[in-house]
Protein backbone atom coordinates (compact mmCIF):
# COMPACT_ATOMS: atom_id res chain seq x y z
CA UNK A 1 0.00 0.00 0.00
CA UNK A 2 1.22 3.40 -0.80
CA UNK A 3 2.28 5.30 1.95
CA UNK A 4 0.15 8.37 2.71
CA UNK A 5 2.19 11.40 2.71
CA UNK A 6 2.07 13.84 5.78
CA UNK A 7 0.02 16.73 5.93
CA UNK A 8 2.12 19.44 7.01
CA UNK A 9 -0.05 22.78 8.22
CA UNK A 10 2.21 25.06 7.94
CA UNK A 11 2.46 24.90 4.27
CA UNK A 12 -1.15 24.27 3.76
CA UNK A 13 -1.50 27.41 5.65
CA UNK A 14 1.40 29.56 3.65
CA UNK A 15 -0.28 28.10 0.23
CA UNK A 16 -3.37 29.60 1.82
CA UNK A 17 -1.89 33.08 2.49
CA UNK A 18 -0.23 32.62 -0.87
CA UNK A 19 -3.43 32.52 -2.96
CA UNK A 20 -5.54 35.15 -1.14
CA UNK A 21 -3.85 37.79 -3.53
CA UNK A 22 -3.85 40.71 -0.99
CA UNK A 23 -0.59 40.99 0.84
CA UNK A 24 -0.77 44.98 1.22
CA UNK A 25 0.77 46.32 4.23
CA UNK A 26 -0.96 48.82 6.61
CA UNK A 27 1.82 49.38 8.75
CA UNK A 28 4.76 51.32 8.39
CA UNK A 29 7.80 48.67 9.52
CA UNK A 30 6.65 46.14 7.44
CA UNK A 31 7.52 44.93 3.63
CA UNK A 32 4.84 43.29 1.89
CA UNK A 33 6.00 39.83 1.48
CA UNK A 34 9.01 39.91 3.71
CA UNK A 35 9.58 38.18 7.59
CA UNK A 36 10.64 41.44 9.36
CA UNK A 37 12.58 40.81 12.69
CA UNK A 38 11.04 43.13 15.55
CA UNK A 39 12.67 44.23 19.02
CA UNK A 40 10.52 44.55 21.97
CA UNK A 41 10.99 46.47 25.30
CA UNK A 42 7.91 46.02 27.33
CA UNK A 43 6.87 48.46 30.53
CA UNK A 44 4.10 49.33 32.60
CA UNK A 45 2.38 52.29 33.33
CA UNK A 46 0.39 52.80 36.32
CA UNK A 47 -1.40 56.02 37.65
CA UNK A 48 -0.72 56.48 41.10
CA UNK A 49 -4.22 57.08 42.75
CA UNK A 50 -5.85 53.94 41.59
CA UNK A 51 -9.69 55.98 42.11
CA UNK A 52 -8.40 58.22 39.53
CA UNK A 53 -9.40 57.90 35.64
CA UNK A 54 -6.51 57.58 33.45
CA UNK A 55 -7.77 60.45 31.12
CA UNK A 56 -7.79 62.91 34.30
CA UNK A 57 -4.29 61.25 35.74
CA UNK A 58 -1.58 64.32 35.65
CA UNK A 59 0.84 62.05 35.51
CA UNK A 60 -0.34 60.10 32.20
CA UNK A 61 -1.44 63.59 31.05
CA UNK A 62 2.01 64.18 31.04
CA UNK A 63 3.52 60.91 29.94
CA UNK A 64 1.11 61.28 26.81
CA UNK A 65 2.33 64.89 26.58
CA UNK A 66 6.21 63.60 26.20
CA UNK A 67 5.56 61.14 24.16
CA UNK A 68 3.86 63.50 21.69
CA UNK A 69 6.57 65.97 21.44
CA UNK A 70 9.15 63.03 21.12
CA UNK A 71 7.04 61.63 17.69
CA UNK A 72 6.53 62.41 14.55
CA UNK A 73 2.56 61.02 14.51
CA UNK A 74 0.49 59.06 16.58
CA UNK A 75 -2.70 57.05 15.58
CA UNK A 76 -5.44 55.05 17.87
CA UNK A 77 -6.24 51.44 16.75
CA UNK A 78 -8.81 49.23 18.11
CA UNK A 79 -9.06 45.85 17.39
CA UNK A 80 -9.74 41.81 18.27
CA UNK A 81 -6.40 39.95 19.32
CA UNK A 82 -6.32 36.71 19.22
CA UNK A 83 -3.47 34.32 20.06
CA UNK A 84 -3.21 30.83 17.80
CA UNK A 85 -0.99 28.13 19.02
CA UNK A 86 0.13 25.01 18.23
CA UNK A 87 -2.50 22.27 19.59
CA UNK A 88 0.10 20.48 21.76
CA UNK A 89 -2.81 17.64 22.46
CA UNK A 90 -3.36 17.10 18.66
CA UNK A 91 0.64 16.96 18.31
CA UNK A 92 0.88 14.32 20.92
CA UNK A 93 -1.51 12.00 18.81
CA UNK A 94 0.69 12.50 15.83
CA UNK A 95 4.04 12.89 16.87
CA UNK A 96 6.09 13.41 14.02
CA UNK A 97 9.94 13.31 15.62
CA UNK A 98 11.33 14.79 12.21
CA UNK A 99 9.52 18.43 13.56
CA UNK A 100 11.61 19.61 15.94
CA UNK A 101 9.81 22.62 16.20
CA UNK A 102 6.88 21.09 17.56
CA UNK A 103 8.46 20.77 21.04
CA UNK A 104 9.92 24.13 21.22
CA UNK A 105 8.58 26.99 23.92
CA UNK A 106 9.68 29.37 20.96
CA UNK A 107 7.47 27.10 18.00
CA UNK A 108 5.78 29.27 15.39
CA UNK A 109 2.44 31.29 16.64
CA UNK A 110 -0.29 33.28 14.58
CA UNK A 111 -1.70 36.59 15.58
CA UNK A 112 -4.81 37.40 14.25
CA UNK A 113 -5.81 41.03 14.15
CA UNK A 114 -9.86 42.37 13.63
CA UNK A 115 -9.66 45.84 12.94
CA UNK A 116 -12.56 48.53 14.02
CA UNK A 117 -10.39 51.66 14.05
CA UNK A 118 -8.49 53.43 12.17
CA UNK A 119 -11.11 53.75 9.59
CA UNK A 120 -9.22 52.75 6.58
CA UNK A 121 -8.58 49.01 8.69
CA UNK A 122 -12.23 48.99 9.50
CA UNK A 123 -13.36 45.39 8.46
CA UNK A 124 -9.47 43.96 7.86
CA UNK A 125 -8.09 40.88 9.20
CA UNK A 126 -4.38 41.14 9.85
CA UNK A 127 -2.43 37.72 10.24
CA UNK A 128 0.61 38.04 11.53
CA UNK A 129 2.84 34.46 11.60
CA UNK A 130 5.18 34.78 14.99
CA UNK A 131 8.34 33.07 15.18
CA UNK A 132 9.53 33.68 18.98
CA UNK A 133 8.12 33.96 22.56
CA UNK A 134 4.67 34.10 22.86
CA UNK A 135 4.69 35.78 25.69
CA UNK A 136 7.08 39.19 27.12
CA UNK A 137 9.45 37.16 28.16
CA UNK A 138 13.00 38.75 27.28
CA UNK A 139 15.68 36.57 24.89
CA UNK A 140 18.62 38.21 26.56
CA UNK A 141 19.95 40.27 29.60
CA UNK A 142 18.99 43.65 28.38
CA UNK A 143 15.61 42.89 28.07
CA UNK A 144 14.97 42.91 24.55
CA UNK A 145 11.99 40.48 23.41
CA UNK A 146 12.78 39.25 19.58
CA UNK A 147 11.00 38.00 16.97
CA UNK A 148 10.57 37.01 13.10
CA UNK A 149 7.21 38.36 11.78
CA UNK A 150 5.24 37.54 8.56
CA UNK A 151 2.33 39.59 7.81
CA UNK A 152 -0.64 39.87 5.62
CA UNK A 153 -3.73 40.98 4.96
CA UNK A 154 -6.81 38.19 4.95
CA UNK A 155 -10.07 36.95 5.07
CA UNK A 156 -11.48 37.32 8.88
CA UNK A 157 -12.41 33.24 7.87
CA UNK A 158 -9.10 32.71 9.42
CA UNK A 159 -10.24 32.32 12.49
CA UNK A 160 -11.84 29.51 11.43
CA UNK A 161 -9.52 27.48 9.40
CA UNK A 162 -6.73 27.56 12.20
CA UNK A 163 -8.08 25.19 14.20
CA UNK A 164 -8.36 22.56 11.31
CA UNK A 165 -4.89 23.25 10.75
CA UNK A 166 -3.55 22.29 14.12
CA UNK A 167 -3.58 25.55 15.97
CA UNK A 168 -5.56 26.47 19.15
CA UNK A 169 -7.26 29.45 20.00
CA UNK A 170 -5.77 30.22 23.49
CA UNK A 171 -5.98 34.13 24.07
CA UNK A 172 -8.76 36.67 23.00
CA UNK A 173 -8.94 40.00 24.01
CA UNK A 174 -9.95 43.45 22.76
CA UNK A 175 -7.27 45.55 22.39
CA UNK A 176 -6.97 49.75 22.21
CA UNK A 177 -3.56 50.96 21.43
CA UNK A 178 -2.01 54.48 21.19
CA UNK A 179 0.64 54.10 18.93
CA UNK A 180 3.61 56.97 18.65
CA UNK A 181 5.82 56.88 15.21
CA UNK A 182 9.60 58.09 16.05
CA UNK A 183 11.69 58.55 13.09
CA UNK A 184 9.25 57.71 10.59
CA UNK A 185 10.72 56.75 7.41
CA UNK A 186 14.62 56.27 8.51
CA UNK A 187 16.36 52.99 9.63
CA UNK A 188 15.93 53.91 13.25
CA UNK A 189 12.25 54.27 12.86
CA UNK A 190 10.57 53.34 16.80
CA UNK A 191 6.84 52.72 17.88
CA UNK A 192 5.94 53.28 21.10
CA UNK A 193 2.89 51.92 21.90
CA UNK A 194 0.53 52.04 25.17
CA UNK A 195 -2.34 49.18 25.38
CA UNK A 196 -5.11 48.86 26.97
CA UNK A 197 -7.15 45.45 27.11
CA UNK A 198 -10.74 44.69 27.48
CA UNK A 199 -12.33 41.56 28.08
CA UNK A 200 -16.07 42.67 26.00
CA UNK A 201 -16.75 45.99 27.32
CA UNK A 202 -14.60 45.51 30.75
CA UNK A 203 -11.32 47.09 31.11
CA UNK A 204 -9.21 44.22 32.42
CA UNK A 205 -6.12 46.46 34.19
CA UNK A 206 -7.98 50.13 34.92
CA UNK A 207 -5.53 52.36 35.53
CA UNK A 208 -2.77 50.91 33.59
CA UNK A 209 -1.02 50.30 30.35
CA UNK A 210 1.25 48.00 28.66
CA UNK A 211 4.25 49.91 27.07
CA UNK A 212 5.93 49.05 24.41
CA UNK A 213 9.06 50.11 22.51
CA UNK A 214 9.29 48.84 19.21
CA UNK A 215 11.95 48.92 16.56
CA UNK A 216 12.50 46.88 13.22
CA UNK A 217 14.96 45.96 11.49
CA UNK A 218 18.17 43.63 10.36
CA UNK A 219 20.92 45.38 11.73
CA UNK A 220 23.42 44.41 14.75
CA UNK A 221 21.11 43.30 17.72
CA UNK A 222 23.60 45.89 19.36
CA UNK A 223 22.17 48.65 17.47
CA UNK A 224 18.12 47.53 18.75
CA UNK A 225 19.13 47.52 22.39
CA UNK A 226 20.39 50.96 21.99
CA UNK A 227 18.04 52.31 20.62
CA UNK A 228 15.41 51.26 22.53
CA UNK A 229 17.15 51.62 26.05
CA UNK A 230 17.64 55.24 24.85
CA UNK A 231 13.60 55.66 24.62
CA UNK A 232 13.27 53.68 28.12
CA UNK A 233 15.55 56.26 29.66
CA UNK A 234 13.83 58.82 28.36
CA UNK A 235 10.51 57.86 29.91
CA UNK A 236 11.97 56.47 32.94
CA UNK A 237 9.83 59.09 35.05
CA UNK A 238 6.45 57.20 33.33
CA UNK A 239 7.71 53.37 33.26
CA UNK A 240 8.65 50.58 34.65
CA UNK A 241 10.38 48.56 32.16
Amino acid sequence: MEKESEVNSDDELLSLLQSSGDYHSYFPGYDINNIVTEYSKYGIFKVKDVNTELGRSKLYLEFVCTLKHLSDSCTIHEYMRFLYDKDRTNMLKNVNFSRSDRFEDNAKHYEVLIHRRPYHLIGKCTLREVDGPVSMSSTNSDNLTMRSVYSSVISSGIVDVLPSLGYKKVKQYNVVSQVFHINYGSHNYVQVSLYRYYDLEKELFPGTLLTEIRCFGNSEIEFYKNLTNTFAKLLYKFVQF
